[in-house]
């Protein structure tokens, strides 16, 4: 198995999430992989599954690693989720931490 050479960071627009993927940035460059970030353009309402896995596709990545967590049942099955859309859509291996 190779070590990783380089990786993605990947948020949706949103103030919050900017800085935590600052903060991963920084932690993935001590440990000398290069990484490049990209901010995902998002809806609300709409489910961020799609701009992830297209994501993945325009970069050629061979892993996905990304938090994991549901909504309430009844939003979930109104809504959807990104997790479940990952899940369902993804062609390449998926690793989720929760």
């Amino acid at each position: 198995m190779q070590p990783c050479a380089s990786a993605g960071v990947c948020t949706p627009t949103s103030p919050s999430a900017s800085w935590r993927a600052a903060e991963l940035c920084a932690y993935l460059r001590w440990h000398g992989i290069v990484e490049e970030a990209a901010t995902l353009a998002t809806e609300d309402g709409i489910s961020v599954g799609a701009p992830i896995l297209a994501e993945v596709v325009r970069r050629h990545a061979s892993l996905l690693a990304m938090g994991a967590y549901t909504l309430s049942r009844v939003r979930e099955v109104l809504l959807g989720g990104v997790t479940r859309h990952v899940i369902e859509h993804a062609r390449i291996p998926v690793l989720l931490a929760h």
